[in-house]
């Protein structure tokens, strides 16, 4: 069970540092960014939906373990002001 999670997790973090890189870019070098707005807005709420789910997924697991949950509110906030700024 839990190796199948590290697998999962895995796999999450890498289809979330793909989206991540060209938001950050846009973010701090949006004169740069060759993203239109509608595939600006896709990625964002595309990588927002999968930290959620990863948090989410994470906070199932812990409660397996008898651990306390992460917020998942404060994290996403995290993520946004890292990486979306909006």
């Amino acid at each position: 069970m839990g190796y199948d999670f590290a697998l999962d997790d895995k796999w999450r973090l890498g289809e979330l540092d793909r989206l991540q890189s060209p938001l950050y870019s846009h973010k701090h070098h949006p004169m740069k960014s060759s993203l239109s707005e509608t595939k600006l807005q896709e990625l964002k709420e595309k990588a927002l939906s999968m930290v959620k789910e990863r948090y989410e997924l994470t906070n199932s697991r812990r409660k397996e373990m008898d651990l306390d949950p992460l917020d998942v509110d404060e994290l996403l906030q995290n993520f946004q002001n890292a990486y979306i700024g909006d």
